[in-house]
């Protein structure tokens, strides 16, 4: 059992850093980061190393003007990928900032994403603008070529905690960003909305959270204060 577990570690270890390993063979509106680069937003949470890839559906961009994509040549060398996917939400400003994650008037935005290997659909998904990110992990098996796509949508998408693994290695899950106390939780006081319509909602907290700048302390409802709540 020792050996077996040391035999797991092991495996855990050799996991390829996608981002550092591999650069886009071919790539079309996709901003690529290392680890080494500043960290990046997947919904409202920052990720070191990975890309984003566009619509091209703002601005005066023609809606039939295809969006963007990213090519991978993994030459059959790995047998599963995993990583982390949502909508960009721009440079990551530290946790708790309100200027992280996507514009959140635009909470109607969806687009579809596909990744496939040797042209066969491993991946067909719809990301909304409000989406938290989600754990993938694909059979690569064999496949030498990875490719990435946004399709018709708006909304720009983000992958990160990009990583390889060969036979044989179990892909382990990345640290989530999310941690709930332990026992009953009060929404906003310990769970602060992940999204919300910042001209539209205001949080109501009389705690000082670092980079949150519109609030309300307290509201009164029938006479009775309350400290927590939108």
């Amino acid at each position: 059992m020792i050996l077996a577990a040391l035999l797991l570690a092991s495996g855990a270890m050799s996991q390829v850093i996608m981002a550092d390993a591999l650069k886009p063979a071919d790539k079309k509106r996709c901003t690529y980061w290392t680890t080494k680069d500043k960290p990046f937003c997947i919904g409202i949470w920052g990720y070191s190393g990975g890309f984003s890839l566009s619509t091209g559906q703002g601005g005066l961009v023609s809606s039939g003007d295809p969006g963007g994509y990213a090519v991978f040549n993994l030459g059959g060398a790995y047998e599963k990928i995993s990583f982390v996917m949502g909508p960009y939400g721009g440079q990551y400003w530290g946790a708790g900032n309100d200027l992280n994650g996507p514009n959140a008037n635009s909470d109607n935005k969806n687009v579809i994403v596909t990744v496939s290997g040797d042209d066969e659909t491993l991946l067909d998904e719809v990301v909304w603008n409000h989406d938290t990110p989600r754990e993938v992990v694909l059979n690569v098996k064999g496949v030498k070529q990875l490719r990435f796509d946004v399709l018709r949508g708006e909304t720009d998408v983000a992958f990160g905690a990009l990583r390889l693994w060969k036979a044989g290695q179990k892909p382990v899950s990345p640290n989530t960003p999310l941690k709930l106390p332990a026992g009953k939780v009060t929404l906003v006081k310990d769970l602060w909305p992940y999204y919300y319509r910042k001209a539209y909602m205001l949080p109501i907290t009389d705690k000082n959270i670092s980079g949150i700048n519109s609030k309300v302390e307290s509201i009164s409802i029938n006479r009775v204060k309350y400290t927590t709540g939108l």
